[in-house]
């Protein structure tokens, strides 16, 4: 239960972060997207009955505060994680160059899934061009994010409670 509640702390930090101080950073067509990193991470990093639970809190999380139809993001990253987890069941993802390319293609194909639910919903083609011209610089951008940042959350991803609020200077005798 514990482990929850830091994922649910750490989404929430995270998506207040992305929309308010890295909004348009590093430009106006692209963005910083941490938790979609973070969806990766539980796929290349943790079996699919363990990332599936935090992979839809987070989904859950990132629907309650988006302007979009609730349940884009959920099916968006229920999605990642079972294309991540089943390349991982068949391809070797410990290289940094099979990562990039299936980082890539993983933000690829979310984005374009997004756009397309939202396409459905609206009956509007407008977010498919949209999504059209800035899939793949976002792509690669987040493929290159992830380079730095899903080694970082094979820590984050092992952190409990007890980690965090265990005094680490004592010795007993």
């Amino acid at each position: 239960m514990r482990y929850y509640l830091l994922i649910i702390i750490w989404t929430i930090a995270w998506l207040l972060a992305e929309t308010t101080l890295l909004k348009s950073f590093p430009g106006h067509n692209l963005h910083i997207d941490i938790i979609f990193l973070t969806i990766m991470a539980f796929g290349f990093l943790k079996e699919w009955r363990e990332a599936l639970i935090p992979v839809i809190l987070i989904g859950f999380i990132a629907d309650a505060v988006s302007a979009a139809p609730f349940g884009v993001f959920t099916v968006t990253y229920i999605a990642t994680l079972a294309a991540i987890r089943a390349a991982t069941s068949t391809i070797y993802l410990q290289s940094h160059l099979a990562r990039f390319v299936w980082v890539t293609v993983a933000s690829a194909l979310a984005i374009s899934l997004k756009a397309g639910i939202i396409s459905l919903i609206y009956k509007n083609h407008v977010f498919m061009l949209t999504a059209f011209w800035n899939f793949i610089p976002q792509s690669v951008f987040n493929a290159v994010l992830g380079l730095a940042v899903i080694p970082i959350f094979r820590e984050y991803l092992n952190l409990t409670w007890e980690k965090i609020v265990r005094p680490s200077g004592l010795v007993l005798r």
